[in-house]
């Protein structure tokens, strides 16, 4: 049963600490729409917990990381991660799929360019225009959460793994 501190808002619910994790594999398994389902599952969820800004949040991040290995996967038979923690501090969004060094050289070369951009607004609409003139796709996504959703993006390659790691400060957002 809900405290009505919890209900309210209160001190109960800005004390929340959740910790999921998740593995899919084989990956060539997946043929639902397994972003959207992640995605609105965890916004639900963390929705009980936290304000909705902060679930609105972690859903459209969690909807663009899933995409993102689902399109670009190099092994259909591996497994992807996905590991939500938040706390009243921050929320921690972490997938880890397999990936060639070479995809990882090019999220890298992508999210080096968001985290050293002032103004990621104006990166969003320069690579809108640069996108529709080649007519090319992709590419806006990372940009979109970083600058729409206030997300830090990090990535590393740990032994075959790409990881993706993505934080959002919720103290202020409390």
């Amino acid at each position: 049963m809900m405290s009505d501190a919890l209900r309210q808002g209160g001190a109960a619910r800005e004390a929340a600490s959740i910790s999921m994790s998740y593995s899919f594999s084989p990956i060539e398994y997946i043929l639902c729409d397994l972003s959207a389902i992640m995605g609105n599952f965890c916004e639900e969820l963390l929705g009980a917990f936290y304000p909705r800004i902060i679930s609105k949040r972690a859903n459209v991040l969690i909807t663009e990381l899933v995409s993102n290995v689902l399109q670009n996967t190099t092994d259909p038979s591996s497994r992807m991660d996905l590991h939500i923690d938040i706390n009243p501090e921050r929320l921690l969004i972490r997938i880890k799929n397999v990936a060639t060094p070479e995809q990882y050289e090019v999220v890298k070369s992508h999210v080096d360019l968001i985290n050293q951009t002032e103004d990621l607004r104006e990166l969003m609409r320069k690579t809108i225009r640069e996108r529709r003139e080649r007519r090319a796709k992709g590419g806006l996504g990372l940009i979109r959460v970083a600058a729409e959703n206030k997300f830090n993006i990090s990535v590393d390659y740990r032994e075959g793994y790409l990881v993706v790691d993505s934080v959002l400060n919720v103290g202020g957002l409390l």
